[in-house]
């Protein structure tokens, strides 16, 4: 397999390693609330809490060997060599999305992307057009925002792509070729917060560019004016 598209493995983790992983956010959050994300954006906004790469290194330690472990497995079914991004703070992150909570239509900025999800919620789903971008080559970048907002219209989606929608089940691993797939996460409905595993990944070798205006947006309650900072 050249490329990892998109593939979906229920029970990737058990039950009993999902409740101890949510202990562990749990105590976290206890002590440290982490910061809510909220963000309008035309059709779904973004309104989440997040605990960083950067965090999970210094108070979530045991993490970071399911992120380890995880990318290995990813790598020999893609049948190449798998490596957590550059940029820590975006490696893995705890994502908790709370009753109303959403996520807004996005490709990432690396190339495979692992969500486990650690919990049953209404509502929530993740929705995604496998492999529906239209990567322009680098000497062409400066239009990549313009083309991806066409191709991601409503009325594109309807007659080009096809949707898979994931519901979030405890220990369920999607994953998924983040900067090709065109993915949201649905409203979370009901009355508990839905809280999964995000893990960011490259190709052995490669590297994602820094981004600190994507970071800011994505991992800070601080104000981010301008343009959309998936595309500075």
């Amino acid at each position: 397999m050249s490329r990892m598209t998109l593939r979906i493995v229920d029970d990737y983790l058990p039950l009993a390693q999902c409740e101890e992983i949510l202990a562990t956010i749990s105590a976290y959050r206890r002590a440290h609330e982490p910061p809510l994300i909220d963000r309008a954006a035309p059709g779904r906004s973004l309104r989440y809490r997040v605990i960083d790469g950067n965090t999970i290194s210094r108070s979530i330690c045991e993490l970071e060997e399911l992120y380890r472990r995880t990318g290995q497995l990813i790598g020999r079914w893609a049948g190449y060599e798998l490596a957590p991004i550059a940029e820590r703070v975006a490696g893995i992150n705890v994502n908790i999305t709370p009753p109303g909570g959403e996520y807004r239509w996005h490709y990432d900025r690396n190339e495979v992307t692992a969500i486990v999800y650690l919990n049953d919620v209404d509502g929530g789903a993740t929705e995604i057009y496998a492999n529906h971008r239209i990567l322009l080559p680098p000497r062409l970048r400066s239009l990549q925002s313009r083309v991806d907002a066409v191709v991601g219209t409503r009325a594109v989606r309807a007659l080009a792509g096809t949707k898979s929608v994931v519901m979030p089940r405890a220990g369920r691993l999607v994953v998924m070729q983040g900067d090709r797939c065109l993915h949201s996460v649905c409203p979370v409905e009901g009355t508990h917060d839905r809280i999964n595993l995000c893990m960011a990944y490259d190709r052995a070798g490669g590297h994602t560019r820094p981004h600190q205006a994507l970071d800011a947006y994505l991992y800070t309650e601080e104000a981010v004016g301008g343009r959309d900072p998936n595309y500075l």
